[in-house]
């Protein structure tokens, strides 16, 4: 449960679930004394930021639709209103167990991971390491979930021990564990774990596991590539392509690769259910003062460039009922995170206009400051219908039924100063294009942020750092993609089982990679060191541009969820590491370039790309010698 300060009144507290069978959600305000709760006027429950008409006592209870929400509540007494607390809740979903995940047997002298997950009832699982502190009976110790073996010469015999994870106010999770002199250990088979069926235009996410002869499992993912004979995967996120035939069941093969060679594969259902887009959805986070602007800017529309915006929160301006509206603006919402939203009515836009492939959108802007600002964008299935909530000064677009065409999409803009109250669109730079492809049902966007040239060098140290405020423990991930080398999708960062890449150097100035470890406080940096000239010299075959990966998400959770991420080339000398921070010895300092960033993404201690929000790419050029770093790219 998120806590906030009161603003006035008693203490209170929320109680109810995290996790529904069904769409019935059921709340209930709870107080220190009942002469606390007898100073309560009124209550307000909101739902995802969203005022509840109609829900002014002390319980909540309604049908909501299934997916991940977020309930919040303020009580009015005789001092004013308190401030919204809100509880984050999940319905149509259940918890069916808990389990402790690891080696069944560890050799004398190394480390292995050991992993809580929590198990729900559409067949998906999350991690939850991080919340348990983690024990071992004996022969060895913790850091974090990390185990390492004590190594005894003198001690030849096998031992069992007990594995244990405590969390407070849960029940203690233990596993045998048997601590050996070294044996090998064997890979008997692989399998591919995840949901057997996946709705059109969804996603879901699979994992290749290991079975070994230790009777150990492992997620084995990291060495393989996902493939599938229908839709695309994201890393380890399976995306269902759409294609608008009704009731329909489609069988689709899921294989994986490792050395252009398929190592096991599985088949899947796809299930049609009229998952074609009908709205587009954004919204904005945390700055009041920005003046933004949504169009549409595509030419043979009716409506082609007229600006919505919260003096104009309707277009055409004519329209009597929202669901027929093109475009719709909200006022500012000052009482939740989320400032600003606005919505594009694609089925009508489908509908009026046949024949039309593409149909483009933008939002504009500017804010007080030049700044990152975050969002997130959504499409809804063409059975949602566009509403506005409130009045004049206090428009906020909804959608009345449909659901969610995949999962919503966070992103990080830059924006420009100068906010002043001018909404003419030919005064305001861009923010964020949208461009949704009817034939394909895909949605794309652009985010406007110049590449940063890079001349030649031989190092690249990545500083990522974030103040008090931010957030706390930002975890960082940067690893080399798209090489064609055994190195693809072997990151360095917190978790990922290497401080240097290649594993078996010692000397983190001749890696290929190079962690300056963890920095888990409310404000610190981290680093990692890109060896580019080492990569390049132990091969020499590498494709003409060479890829690296920059991930960053918060491990204990974010504040503002502002940091910044410098990125600093040297040609020549040494690196040496000081603090989490690198230095460079005896070579000169080719280029420094610093970006501000945004998210409020949390992972706990994942090893998926795809869980981070995506800083970039660097691409090195070999014939050239130079790079461009590509910031915000997405598609």
């Amino acid at each position: 449960m998120t806590v906030n300060n009161c603003l006035f009144g008693p203490a209170f507290s929320i109680n109810g679930d995290a996790y529904f069978s069904d769409k019935g959600a059921n709340f209930q305000a709870v107080f220190n004394s009942s002469s606390d709760q007898g100073k309560v006027l009124t209550y307000q429950w909101y739902l995802n930021g969203m005022l509840v008409i109609d829900q002014s006592i002390i319980n909540f209870n309604d049908k909501i639709s299934c997916g991940t929400h977020e309930l919040g509540l303020r009580i009015l007494t005789a001092e004013g209103w308190s401030g919204i607390k809100s509880i984050p809740f999940t319905t149509c979903k259940t918890r069916t167990s808990v389990t402790l995940y690891g080696a069944a047997s560890v050799d004398a002298g190394s480390s292995t991971q050991y992993e809580v997950l929590q198990f729900f009832s559409d067949g998906s699982h999350q991690n939850i390491s991080a919340h348990y502190t983690f024990s071992a009976s004996a022969a060895g110790s913790f850091t974090k979930n990390t185990f390492l073996a004590s190594k005894d010469p003198n001690h030849i015999v096998d031992e069992e021990i007990t594995i244990s994870a405590a969390k407070t106010g849960a029940e203690t999770l233990t596993k045998q564990v048997m601590i050996q002199n070294v044996k090998p250990v064997t890979l008997l088979s692989t399998e591919i774990s995840g949901p057997a069926n996946v709705d059109q235009g969804g996603q879901a996410r699979y994992a290749v596991i290991g079975h070994y002869s230790d009777g150990s499992q492992k997620d084995i993912s990291q060495d393989f590539v996902l493939v599938a004979s229908e839709g695309y995967f994201r890393g380890q996120t399976y995306v269902a392509s759409l294609n608008g035939i009704a009731n329909e069941v489609r069988a689709v093969s899921i294989t994986a690769m490792k050395n252009g060679f398929v190592q096991v594969s599985r088949q899947i259902n796809v299930h049609i259910d009229q998952m074609k887009s009908g709205v587009l959805m954004v919204d904005f986070y945390n700055d009041p003062s920005m003046n933004l602007v949504a169009m549409i800017d595509t030419q043979v529309i009716s409506g082609y460039r007229i600006p919505a915006h919260q003096h104009a929160n309707i277009i055409p301006s004519d329209t009597l009922l929202a669901e027929d509206a093109l475009v719709l603006a909200s006022d500012l919402n000052q009482a939740s995170s989320t400032n600003w939203r606005f919505e594009f009515n694609l089925a009508k836009l489908i509908r009026d206009n046949p024949g039309t492939a593409d149909f483009a959108f933008q939002i504009k802007g500017r804010s007080a400051h030049a700044k990152a600002v975050s969002g997130a964008f959504s499409l809804k299935t063409r059975s949602a219908k566009m509403a506005m909530n409130g009045s004049e000064g206090t428009y906020m677009p909804n959608v009345i039924g449909g659901a969610d065409v995949g999962s919503p999409v966070n992103f990080s803009a830059q924006v420009s100063n100068g906010a002043n109250g001018d909404y003419n669109s030919d005064n305001l730079p861009l923010v964020i294009s949208f461009n949704y492809n009817v034939p394909n049902s895909l949605l794309t966007y652009s985010l406007i942020q110049p590449p940063i040239e890079v001349a030649e060098f031989d190092y690249m140290a990545v500083r990522y750092h974030w103040e008090e405020g931010a957030g706390q423990d930002l975890d960082i991930l940067v690893g080399y993609e798209k090489t064609g080398t055994e190195y693809d999708g072997r990151y360095v960062g917190y978790g990922q089982g290497n401080v240097i890449i290649p594993s078996f150097e010692l000397d983190g100035s001749k890696g290929y990679l190079w962690w300056a470890r963890d920095s888990t406080g409310i404000s610190g940096y981290e680093g990692v060191l890109v060896g580019m000239n080492k990569f390049l010299a132990a091969y020499p075959s590498l494709p003409e541009v060479v890829e690296v990966g920059l991930y960053a998400a918060w491990y204990s959770g974010a504040g503002s969820g502002d940091f910044s991420v410098e990125l600093i080339t040297y040609k020549g000398g040494t690196m040496n590491t000081q603090g989490t921070d690198f230095v460079n010895i005896g070579g000169r300092k080719i280029s420094s370039n610093l970006v501000m960033m945004n998210t409020k993404l949390r992972v706990d201690n994942s090893k998926l790309p795809y869980s981070y929000f995506k800083i970039g790419t660097l691409r090195y050029n070999k014939r050239t010698a130079s790079a461009v770093i590509s910031i915000n790219e997405s598609t």
